[in-house]
């Protein structure tokens, strides 16, 4: 099965506002405007050189591909304003895979959801989908988090899978199926700041990275944590972010950095772990920088995660 494209592309309303419309030759300009924000360059396929000639061609394109039946393109509009774009690729057999971007005077509002929840109602309910595939490269966790909140199955990375400026970079994958429900089908568990008792509790930063490596590669931490690599460098350091990134998103745990409040440095490193996914008891794990022991700064730190558990 194949599905059909309508004529011309549909208005779709989002709510509050929101609008998914076809594009015109007056949003190659925004659009322009839109590739010079640094996160757009990272993580879209726009091409790593992109004129104004480029833009007005990738509208045009739009049109054609519309035609052609090989991809439905809408313009996000926010009270007339150009604010982002989604887009469903057209893959065969009742499948598409779907693109989207918001650009940084609309994003923290959650117009990324609601764009592709509607654009998800209109494939499986107006075109017929079957399913509906999301793809991006490995560490875009805004578009993870978008794709999370509208009921895709995260199914893991793809060594390679990505195609970025001649790059090949790994990418995540998951999918949604028509009969599935579209809110989130697992638990992503927020990392909290808490502050209490002269410790601040917060998410992980590359910044923290120096202070990570330190901390780690102290003949203490060694000893005592037979699991943290030896020799421990900013590669480990790197990898340790991404895995508690991962396992909020996977509702296993919560990995907070403790904090001085008076200059953020970080001090120490705290853990809520689940026994199991929906678990009602969690095991509280934590280390601490050479610098900042001896002070109860871990104790501070345990007695607010313990109350936030």
């Amino acid at each position: 099965m194949t599905a059909e494209l309508p004529p011309s592309p549909p208005v779709l309303t989002a709510g509050d506002g929101l609008l998914l419309r076809a594009w015109t030759a007056a949003d190659a300009d925004p659009l322009h405007a839109a590739w010079a924000d640094p996160a757009i360059r990272r993580w879209t396929s726009l091409p790593a050189e992109f004129s104004g000639p480029d833009a007005a061609e990738f509208v045009a394109r739009t049109g054609r591909n519309w035609q052609q039946g090989v991809a439905a393109s809408f313009v996000l509009e926010e009270a007339g304003a150009f604010a982002g774009t989604a887009n469903l690729g057209l893959l065969g057999a009742g499948w598409a895979e779907v693109g989207y971007l918001v650009v940084p005077a609309s994003r923290g509002r959650g117009l990324a959801r609601r764009a592709v929840a509607r654009l998800l109602a209109w494939g499986f309910d107006d075109l017929g989908l079957h399913g509906v595939r999301w793809t991006c490269a490995a560490g875009n966790w805004a578009s993870r988090r978008v794709a999370w909140a509208c009921g895709f199955r995260f199914e893991g990375t793809g060594r390679g899978l990505g195609e970025q400026h001649g790059r090949r970079p790994d990418a995540w994958t998951g999918s949604l199926l028509r009969a599935e429900g579209r809110e989130p089908a697992a638990d992503w568990l927020d990392v909290p700041v808490l502050d209490g008792d002269g410790v601040r509790l917060r998410p992980w930063r590359d910044a923290d990275a120096a202070r990570v490596v330190a901390a780690c590669s102290d003949p203490r931490t060694q000893r005592w944590l037979p699991d943290v690599p030896s020799p421990y460098g900013p590669a480990e350091a790197a990898g340790f972010f991404s895995s508690t990134r991962e396992a909020a998103a996977a509702g296993e745990a919560v990995h907070w950095c403790v904090a001085d409040p008076a200059d953020d440095r970080c001090l120490a490193s705290m853990s809520a772990m689940l026994a199991g996914r929906g678990a009602l008891t969690a095991e509280l794990g934590w280390w601490a920088h050479p610098d900042a022991r001896g002070r109860g700064v871990v104790t501070r730190a345990a007695r607010l995660a313990a109350a936030h558990a």
